[in-house]
């Protein structure tokens, strides 16, 4: 399983269609991430750009994850291949075992 990046452009033009997408692709991240599919999905303050970290079996599989979500007709992106991704909530919140 391999890690990537995702660099989202969203419209320059918030339009209503696109809008009403919002809480669909809300909903539809909410799942991903719960599946442990994403591991992050970052807006910028403009609203302008997304980018979201990723785990799939190749480059293939990722678009195909990225064409789920609500808002892909809308969207350009650009997906980079990750060495590694490291997220603090690991040293957080320990794994739960069995034994």
């Amino acid at each position: 399983m391999s890690q990537y990046m995702i660099e989202i452009d969203l419209p320059e033009v918030l339009s209503e269609e696109f809008m009403s997408l919002v809480p669909a692709q809300i909903e539809k991240i909410n799942e991903l991430m719960t599946q442990r599919v994403l591991s992050s999905y970052t807006l910028n303050a403009e609203r302008t750009r997304l980018w979201t970290t990723l785990e799939a079996d190749s480059e293939t599989d990722a678009i195909a994850i990225l064409s789920s979500f609500p808002i892909y007709h809308w969207i350009e992106y650009t997906i980079h291949e990750l060495m590694f991704h490291q997220e603090s909530s690991a040293f957080l919140i320990p794994r739960f075992s069995l034994n």
